[in-house]
């Protein structure tokens, strides 16, 4: 080959490599810009709460989201324990994302945790066997298992009761019965709280009224508990609150119920609370037969704003719980206009045997007052009647 052609040859071939390179090192760098921007929706869970069970007992749950534009979607929590459960709450299941691409909120414990990122259009059920799959307004999903929690670290559960905290418990008597007022050193359930048994938290007045408070001292909040010395059975319990319960903090809850240390049919546990569970815009009150977890056994409902008094109970046979609602203080009405709400549980009911009935007033997750207020319950009246023979 002569001189001049092999120089032509290789500086056609030159140009040609010259030119492919100029063609190939904006497309590749554009796919290596995109690696680095992550465009595809992604969601991670950086907080993993502890493995436990029960409605008292919540933990932070938190993460961070990518590829998408925050303001246009939310994030979803589910705790799984017998099947999946949206949380923290089914009437508040969604979770803002903030500017920084984080979100926290709270959540029940379970034995796994989910974390959806979701379109706002998304509609999340309330309780679900298995979880969506990525498509349509759920763009991406992250499981994880609870964290162990360790026995240095723990908490004792909302089954942690007075005679456990405190030997020598004060006793007072309200609407002729004796009762226990719990007190602790630590933190105990529910909550965690702290609980007093001081008259700033627990009294009953000149009229007889039953006075639960919250109050704040050496910078640590305590709650209040009494609790029945007597084990009643079956029958109706019946609570008389004197309370405009709408001014409630949105963290108060007020527990109007029965529990065993036992744990035998979920502790004999049956609820009547009242709280939005963190929220103003929740419902604010709720009938319960635990086990919780079962979608049948919790029925939410709104307490009216306004009332000076309300009455609330629950009606306990051996294969049936009818709880009730009322405006006012009575015992029992025909008119219907008075019923705030209303409910027949007929499954999973509880024997009797070596429950007491209870009065409580606590912080949803041991979390300080929103308003930074002391706050009061008053509760006029206990009633039991027995169940006929």
């Amino acid at each position: 080959m002569k001189h001049k052609e092999y120089v032509k040859m290789w500086t056609e071939r030159y140009v040609f490599v010259a030119l492919f390179v100029s063609l190939a090192l904006p497309v590749l760098g554009q796919s290596k810009n995109r690696v680095k921007r992550n465009p595809n929706p992604s969601i991670a869970i950086t907080r993993v709460p502890s493995k436990g069970a029960g409605p008292d007992r919540m933990e932070p749950i938190a993460g961070t989201v990518d590829g998408v534009n925050a303001k246009d979607c939310r994030v979803v929590v589910f705790a799984r324990t017998n099947t999946w459960y949206v949380q923290p709450y089914a009437a508040s299941p969604y979770t803002t994302i903030s500017n920084d691409r984080k979100w926290e909120t709270d959540t029940h414990l379970g034995d796994e945790y989910a974390a959806l990122l979701v379109k706002s259009s998304y509609n999340p059920p309330a309780t679900t066997d298995t979880l969506p799959e990525v498509a349509g307004d759920v763009l991406a999903i992250v499981r994880v298992s609870a964290k162990a929690q360790s026995a240095l670290n723990s908490v004792p559960s909302a089954s942690t009761s007075a005679e456990s905290t405190n030997a020598h418990m004060r006793t007072l008597q309200f609407s002729g019965y004796e009762w226990k007022v719990k007190s602790s050193s630590g933190q105990v359930g529910p909550g965690p709280n702290y609980f007093s048994d001081s008259k700033n938290n627990v009294e009953v007045d000149a009229q007889g009224r039953l006075h639960l408070r919250i109050t704040k001292r050496d910078g640590r909040w305590h709650c209040a508990e009494v609790i029945s010395t007597r084990s009643f059975g079956y029958g109706t319990y019946r609570f008389y609150v004197d309370t405009n319960i709408d001014k409630m903090d949105p963290r108060v809850v007020l527990g109007l119920f029965t529990w065993s240390d036992a744990p035998d049919y979920s502790n004999r546990e049956i609820d009547v609370e009242v709280s939005s569970w963190g929220k103003k815009d929740n419902k604010n009150g709720q009938f319960v037969v635990q086990p919780y977890t079962r979608p049948m056994n919790i029925v939410r409902f709104q307490i009216p704003r306004g009332l000076r008094a309300s009455t609330h109970s629950f009606a306990w046979k051996p294969d049936s719980i009818f709880c009730q609602s009322l405006k006012g203080s009575h015992a029992a009405t025909a008119r219907r206009s008075l019923v705030i709400a209303e409910h027949a549980f007929t499954q999973g009911i509880p024997q009797a045997g070596g429950e007491n009935a209870r009065i409580n007033l606590w912080l949803m997750n041991g979390h300080p007052l929103i308003g930074g207020k002391e706050t009061e319950i008053i509760v006029s009246k206990f009633e039991f009647v027995p169940s006929p023979d």
